[in-house]
């Protein structure tokens, strides 16, 4: 899926285009519970770091996922934290969501939700994809202003 998860107020063509990766660790994991359907909830946190061109930084992460019986996921993320882009610096919130397959290819979107400090007037959105990546990194495609 591509475009943002909702409506954002600027033009995309204010939007610069940006590659970068997303190098997660996951500091705890636990079990939620089973649903009637041998659907598994499991919550994790952790760190992500991020590179590239567009936004570079650390920031914590609250990962909720829906794991089905063959395997596959689905997940909502929210990452928070100080990050960098264009030369400014402040506090960003970000929501992710995705899914894993059953090669364990994981893919999504993601949505500037909030900024503060030099970020705080920061709008994007962006994609996501393990493919061809190293265990734990995610490629991103991020479109992203400060307006």
């Amino acid at each position: 899926t591509a475009g943002p998860l909702e409506h954002i107020s600027v033009a995309a063509s204010s939007l610069g285009t940006y590659a970068g990766t997303d190098t997660q660790t996951v500091s705890s994991q636990n079990l939620v519970g089973v649903t009637e359907y041998n659907d598994t909830l499991v919550a994790q946190s952790g760190t992500d770091v991020l590179s590239g061109s567009g936004l570079t930084g650390s920031v914590s992460d609250m990962v909720l996922s829906t794991v089905w019986p063959y395997q596959a996921s689905s997940f909502t993320a929210v990452l928070s934290g100080t990050l960098s882009f264009s030369g400014q610096s402040g506090n960003v919130t970000i929501l992710a969501q995705g899914t894993t397959s059953t090669a364990g290819v994981t893919s999504g979107t993601f949505m500037i939700v909030s900024g503060g400090g030099g970020l705080a007037t920061l709008a994007g959105y962006g994609t996501f994809t393990s493919l061809g990546q190293p265990a734990g990194t995610l490629q991103l495609t991020e479109h992203l202003g400060i307006t």
